[in-house]
């Protein structure tokens, strides 16, 4: 954790800003969106452009559900630099039988199981008790932990729906099994912020310190990047992102939104990321042209417009100081301003002005 200094009536007051490690799914979640399957040369592609991003967990997929996310998990457990790779699986022996023999290096490698945690799955996907799914997790656990894996990731499905009975009943039945990380996972994208934030808080009060608390959010309601800050000010340690938000049905917490935040609200939430910011642009041009997707051209940092104007009172402000109509610096994307000539821009003079600054024109 970095120290930062703020003041409060002329005292000098020492606040311990947190590290938010940052786990990028796009390679699993955002594939499961229609029209975005990626074959394997463009997934091992992408691992290493996200690599760059100085994430701290990359979710390489599910090795049991098809043969490419088998091979891309199994050509990444060997590779020596990089970082903490996350594999997907059910708690079913099979499954990780399997994942095992594909993880052929087991180091620096998170076995992601998910669980059954809601009342509407429990009970109408699974059709069994609640009893039935922790007894499966126990024993799903002590497999992974005589295949080689050490590093054991509890996703909870659908527990944004899930009571607190449940919840408590779950993580505090397995708590001897030695799990490291707990998923909160809000799975239908049905959390606001301050219920994702009450359930965040209760399920910090029933694990150790030691266990990262992790939040996986789905944008249904436009909510995704709000309920991960919330997370985040409510004790999450780890935020499960994609790039450009891409992911089942509406998506996921957008990494490049969020990485923004944190970098220019760090003392406000006290928590920051280690984001690579000016490779996050070109990383999403690559990602539009792999998938033939198309951007809003408003979309926050990546998009077309996001850093141009044709208004001529903000171009008159921005010539005079750019801290007037200007918050996020397109300079820290790896980006410029663009100024383009319309009917709203004002005065040729104003046009001839903006040659004395560096912007590009349109």
């Amino acid at each position: 954790m970095k120290p930062i200094e703020i003041y409060k009536k002329k005292e000098m007051v020492t606040m311990s800003v947190r590290h938010i490690k940052i786990l990028d799914t796009t390679l699993r979640d955002g594939e499961q969106a229609p029209g975005h399957e990626m074959n394997f040369i463009n997934k091992l592609r992408l691992f290493t452009r996200i690599h760059d991003l100085n994430v701290d967990y990359i979710e390489a997929g599910f090795p049991v559900s098809n043969e490419t996310d088998y091979k891309l998990c199994q050509s990444l457990s060997v590779i020596d630099e990089r970082p903490t790779l996350t594999v997907f699986s059910r708690p079913t022996d099979s499954d990780i039988k399997t994942t095992s023999k594909c993880i052929t290096n087991k180091e620096n490698v998170q076995l992601q199981l998910l669980l059954s945690s809601s009342d509407i799955h429990i009970k109408k996907k699974r059709r069994y008790t609640i009893e039935d799914e922790i007894e499966n997790a126990k024993r799903g656990i002590e497999k992974a932990r005589k295949c080689g894996f050490n590093e054991i990731s509890l996703g909870l499905e659908d527990s944004s729906r899930a009571s607190h009975e449940n919840l408590e009943k779950i993580l505090c039945s397995l708590k001897d099994s030695g799990y490291q990380t707990v998923v909160y996972a809000d799975t239908v994208g049905c959390a606001t912020p301050s219920h994702a934030s009450k359930d965040i808080q209760f399920i910090k009060t029933l694990v150790d310190d030691s266990v990262d608390v992790s939040g996986h959010f789905h944008d249904d309601l436009g909510l995704a990047l709000a309920n991960a800050l919330v997370a985040i000010e409510a004790g999450a340690n780890t935020i499960q992102t994609t790039i450009l938000g891409i992911g089942e049905r509406c998506g996921n917490t957008p990494i490049e939104q969020l990485a923004a935040v944190l970098h220019y609200k760090k003392e406000q939430y006290n928590a920051y990321t280690n984001i690579n910011l000016d490779k996050l642009y070109p990383l999403s041009k690559d990602l539009v042209k792999m998938l033939e997707i198309p951007i809003s051209l408003t979309r926050p940092v990546v998009g077309v417009n996001s850093f141009s104007t044709q208004a001529g009172i903000h171009i008159n402000g921005l010539l005079k100081d750019r801290e007037i109509y200007e918050y996020v610096h397109p300079e820290d994307f790896g980006r410029k301003m663009t100024i383009s000539k319309s009917k709203h821009s004002g005065s040729s003079t104003t046009y001839k002005k903006r040659n004395e600054i560096e912007y590009e024109t349109t």
